[in-house]
């Protein structure tokens, strides 16, 4: 595998997960509910932590 093809899965890897997080999130501000609560800060964690390695890799 080429590192140009690598390179493009990893990113589609990363916008993909970021779009599961956004949506993860959604779901869990639609209900007040604890287990709503729960996905909704795991949501906001995965985009977080993907906002600190976008950040991360664009020094």
């Amino acid at each position: 595998m080429s590192d140009r093809t690598r390179r493009g899965i990893i990113a589609a890897i990363k916008v993909i997960l970021y779009i599961v997080f956004v949506i993860i999130t959604i779901i869990g501000a639609r209900t007040t509910t604890w287990a709503s609560l729960g996905l909704e800060c795991v949501g906001l964690l995965g985009v977080v932590v993907m906002l600190w390695v976008y950040n991360r890799s664009q020094k």
